[in-house]
């Protein structure tokens, strides 16, 4: 059990249908390059990580980076899970699921596992970190 002295404040449990719904608003968007809902959905300069450690601050970057390797990319959403946060401070949402789409010469694929994780502040996406077998599936099908 956690003890917590007169200055700590309790975790409080985020509201999970607003931020189920906040993240699959933002993924749809950014999966059909609706910048203008990916923008009002996230905080000005939000940080994003992608798998091999390539980061961006520009969602602007992050798109075409990304159409320089899919031709497009598919969430299969299987889990949204919201964390506790102190008040004050951003709130980790796990999201995990499989991806499906095709790279940038056609040749598709599907199944791949993905984990992101989301940071929430004011109910706006401010940091998304994402981990997926992509590598593998690449080495396995296309070397």
């Amino acid at each position: 059990m956690a003890l917590t002295t007169a200055h700590e404040k309790k975790a409080t449990m985020p509201d999970t249908d607003a931020m189920r719904a906040l993240i699959q608003n933002y993924l749809e968007a950014m999966q059909t390059d609706d910048i203008e809902t990916v923008a009002a959905l996230s905080v000005d300069d939000p940080y994003l990580e992608y798998p091999g450690g390539v980061s961006f601050t520009a969602l602007e970057e992050l798109l075409k980076w990304s159409h320089g390797r899919h031709k497009f990319v598919r969430h299969q959403i299987e889990r949204v899970e919201p964390v506790p946060a102190q008040p004050g401070k951003a709130t980790p949402v796990w999201v995990n699921g499989t991806l499906r789409g095709a790279f940038a010469d056609g040749e598709t694929y599907e199944g791949i596992r993905f984990a992101y994780r989301f940071e929430v502040v004011g109910g706006k996406v401010s940091q998304t970190v994402l981990w997926s077998d992509m590598s593998e599936y690449i080495r396995r099908h296309r070397s």
